[in-house]
């Protein structure tokens, strides 16, 4: 399933959360992790590539000791990045070594054991040209695990792909999977139209959640849960909080073709989930050209 899991790594302790989750998902999937840690630097004049180079040679020094904690059994290298951008060295870092996913920490003002986006993760999570994932903090302190996974489901093409992502993840750990739809609150819901609209969207969404459940295989423990009130967001944070060990999502429905764009959902999930949040980048339509070269 990923090949490669890029993190990036910033010696602090969202670093090291994200290198626990990173490393719980290439062992699940056997992936080679690429540990990716960027300095700040600004070419202003010539002259100036040796001083790089001195720099990042220190830096990489620095992650060498990543590897002996990492142990044999993991296929791992590290990279040192000299760059005015992180987001966008690690994006581009992540093309040209074609990473299946990123992995980042979350910010040092998120709360213990939530997550809180920072701005690199936000900026990555606009643009990347995989699938992102963020741990929460504190992370590395838990005994990680992949036993329950969910997704948040609304039957749109990205819920689908993420539900696809998780169930593929789902089979390679052995983990059970919970599809969670949402049914939020109209604002006229007390207009007869809105009622009427209302019922017909809950049946169709109901529909569509076991439906989904019922095509996976059973190997997957999959459990449609359709939640008929509240905000979406705060719904599937709820669920989260009652076992969940990863929650997947869809991207924005609109912006580059196998492209992470956060939708409304996603973003609040990366403020407050009490577990790591993977988004899963957009996908052709079926049928639609692909604008970008192949991954393979």
């Amino acid at each position: 399933m990923y090949e490669t899991i890029l993190i990036g790594y910033d010696r602090r302790d969202g670093g090291r959360d994200a290198l626990a989750l990173a490393r719980l998902l290439a062992e699940t999937t056997g992936a080679t992790l690429l540990i990716a840690s960027v300095f700040p630097y600004e070419v202003r004049q010539m002259g100036t590539g040796p001083f790089q180079r001195a720099l990042a040679e220190e830096r990489r020094e620095g992650l060498d000791p990543l590897l002996d904690q990492l142990g044999g059994s993991l296929r791992a290298e590290v990279r040192a990045l000299g760059a005015h951008s992180p987001p966008r060295a690690l994006h581009e870092l992540a093309e040209q070594a074609g990473a299946d996913l990123v992995v980042l920490g979350s910010s040092e003002r998120a709360p213990l054991g939530r997550i809180l986006a920072g701005s690199t993760a936000q900026r990555l999570l606009h643009g990347s040209p995989c699938p992102v994932a963020v741990a929460p903090r504190g992370y590395r302190e838990r005994e990680p695990g992949l036993r329950v996974i969910g997704v948040a489901f609304d039957d749109t093409p990205e819920s689908r792909a993420a539900l696809r992502h998780a169930a593929q993840l789902a089979g390679q750990a052995a983990a059970a999977l919970r599809i969670i739809g949402v049914l939020p609150r109209l604002a006229a819901e007390r207009y007869a139209e809105a009622a009427q609209a209302r019922l017909q969207w809950r049946t169709e969404l109901r529909d569509a959640v076991h439906q989904a459940a019922g095509a996976l295989p059973g190997e997957l423990r999959a459990q449609p849960i359709v939640i008929e009130k509240g905000d979406p967001a705060d719904a599937i944070v709820e669920q989260a909080e009652q076992g969940i060990d990863l929650l997947v999502s869809g991207s924005r429905g609109y912006g580059p073709v196998r492209g992470v764009l956060l939708g409304s959902v996603s973003s609040r999930l990366m403020s407050s989930a009490p577990c790591p949040v993977l988004v899963v980048a957009r996908q052709p339509a079926a049928g639609a050209p692909n604008l970008r070269e192949p991954d393979d």
